[in-house]
């Protein structure tokens, strides 16, 4: 309230120490830099909502049906669409592969692609409906799901799943400090 930042969802630092969010509502990415200056990076992100930063590379995408992944300008020029036409997406994070993972929501699955837009795939499938997907430091997925509420280990080699946790529907994103997995519920808590 009263913020030069309206409606968060996301974020992501780049090794500047700028931050990047997302804002649903806004339907844009804005960037507040180590100082404490705000300004739109970038105002035509319809349901703005994941975004992850990557050596050199600042990923956003939407979360609307017929979502897109763009690699953002940090300079506020014109976004390079990775991909398009993505039956919704949520919180997503470049591999140790270098390969962006994200959840495909209307899908029920987890898929990959290359930075540079090939080579889509298929990860994992038959889900409860991914809303995020991270890594561990063993390089394995922790992939919250919406409809089932549970926190699920994927392999990405395999697509081989392990339950951590069942918490309930409406789980949102999730985070680590260290070894500690932070999860959010889209209640708040």
């Amino acid at each position: 309230s009263g913020s030069d930042i309206i409606g968060p969802d996301d974020l992501a630092f780049d090794d500047a120490g700028n931050l990047f969010i997302t804002e649903f509502t806004e339907n844009r990415v804005s960037v507040r830099t180590p100082a404490g200056r705000t300004h739109i990076l970038q105002g035509n992100v319809p349901g703005a909502n994941p975004i992850t930063w990557r050596q050199g590379h600042l990923i956003a995408g939407e979360c609307r049906h017929d979502a897109r992944i763009l690699e953002l300008d940090r300079d506020g020029g014109e976004p390079r669409v990775i991909l398009d036409h993505i039956p919704m997406t949520n919180a997503f994070e470049v591999g140790p592969d270098g390969k962006l993972y994200f959840p495909v929501m209307e899908a029920n699955q987890i898929w990959r692609i290359n930075l540079d837009g090939t080579d889509c795939e298929v990860v994992a499938g038959d889900l409860g409906v991914p809303d995020s997907v991270k890594f561990d430091a063993k390089g394995n997925i922790i992939s919250t799901q919406v409809g089932s509420g549970q926190v699920l280990r994927i392999d990405p080699r395999t697509g081989n799943r392990t339950l951590l946790a069942d918490i309930g529907p409406g789980l949102d994103n999730s985070t680590f400090v260290g070894e500690r997995l932070f999860v959010s519920h889209m209640t708040g808590s």
